[in-house]
């Protein structure tokens, strides 16, 4: 007969059983060593509650742990006001009792344990989970997507691994197969690359320009947050305390910090992850680099060349096309005009407030949100 289960806020003192779970789901080099490292790290780096490690449930049986839900820090910018707050990130039962309760009760402790929760979540599995704990979707983030060369996008996709169930369009990526076999893409690729380039890249206003960088100073960053989130609508921090944690992997070439600056001031900074080493499946070859966070003001006429940069370095990474997940819908226009396509989006904003006495805006297109929040770029 299976023991009792119980639901437990993370302690030191569980270490050793969750280094175990973590090696069963996640990273099988887990040691209790790491997992106490992890947390005293993750307090002194809490930007919502410094000095608190975040909040973090286990189910347990039998000594062993059989469910998770951790969270990451979050504060919360709306009207003038910063809401301490936490995303929901990392929810996982192990198969063998999936199906079941347990995720609903690690997320409900989770949940119950702060005033303020937000997730982001794809699968309808997950979103009808969240739904019966409270939490209200604010809606999905669109995907914009855009090669960065046409000769990269179509020398790295392999015909043969796209979807085709219906026999013309096996015909059609057979004859496309064939072609890249040819070098067809290589040359085609080139020609075209050659007649848009020149129309489609734009050109700095005086005074303006774009640079790399690997980091960004603090008082720039702090000075660039301090000019454009009173007009962001509802967003999460995005000054230098809150950039130095989440995108400290620029330290290790993951993250590129692209530049825009107007008579030496620092008036916009997009965040660019570099492609994985190996494409994702769903991909059919192409590598996708991701423009996972931006900070602009909505109306500044040099988004398109913050925009441009970002392709532009993209493909010296070796990327094919890049893509842009933000719910600001002016942002969203001017990747349009940049000739970026729009795909349904899957990815929703979910936010879960005990008060309901502070109004969020409850469409996502009045948020300045990511798909860099709550680490939900490392999907590509």
């Amino acid at each position: 007969m299976a023991g009792r289960v119980s639901v437990l806020a993370v302690e030191d003192s569980h270490a050793e059983i969750l280094a175990d779970f973590f090696r069963r789901t996640w990273d099988s080099s887990a040691t209790a060593e790491r997992v106490l490292s992890g947390r005293h790290n993750a307090a002194a780096q809490n930007c919502s509650e410094p000095g608190t490690v975040p909040p973090a449930y286990i189910a347990v049986q039998e000594e062993k742990v059989i469910g998770y839900c951790g969270s990451l820090p979050l504060r919360l910018w709306h009207a003038g006001t910063v809401h301490r707050a936490y995303w929901a990130k990392g929810l996982m039962v192990l198969p063998e009792f999936r199906g079941g309760p347990i995720g609903y009760h690690v997320l409900n402790a989770l949940t119950k344990s702060r005033p303020l929760m937000a997730a982001m979540v794809v699968a309808e599995d997950a979103k009808r989970l969240f739904g019966a704990l409270g939490y209200q979707d604010h809606g999905s983030f669109p995907n914009l997507i855009r090669q960065t060369r046409f000769r990269l996008a179509l020398t790295q996709i392999r015909p043969l691994d796209l979807p085709a169930s219906k026999w013309p369009v096996r015909l059609a990526v057979r004859a496309a197969e064939a072609a890249r076999l040819a070098g067809l893409p290589l040359l085609g690729g080139g020609l075209a690359d050659a007649l848009t380039r020149p129309v489609w890249r734009p050109r700095p206003a005086k005074g303006t320009s774009v640079t790399i960088e690997p980091s960004v100073a603090k008082e720039q960053m702090d000075r660039l947050w301090e000019a454009t989130r009173d007009d962001l609508g509802a967003l999460s921090a995005r000054d230098h305390l809150a950039w130095s944690k989440r995108y400290s992997g620029a330290s290790h070439g993951l993250y590129h910090f692209i530049c825009l600056w107007r008579d030496d001031r620092l008036v916009g900074v997009a965040v660019l992850r570099s492609p994985r080493k190996k494409a994702d499946a769903r991909l059919a070859g192409l590598r996708m680099a991701s423009i996972s966070d931006l900070l602009v003001h909505p109306s500044d006429p040099e988004i398109g060349l913050l925009l441009a940069t970002c392709e532009d370095h993209a493909a010296t990474l070796g990327a094919g096309a890049v893509i842009l997940s933000i719910s600001n819908r002016r942002v969203v226009e001017a990747a349009r005009r940049r000739g970026y396509l729009e795909r349904p989006g899957n990815l929703h904003l979910l936010l879960r407030a005990s008060s309901r006495d502070y109004q969020w805006p409850p469409v996502l297109h009045d948020w300045w949100l990511t798909r860099g929040d709550s680490e939900s770029d490392e999907t590509f």
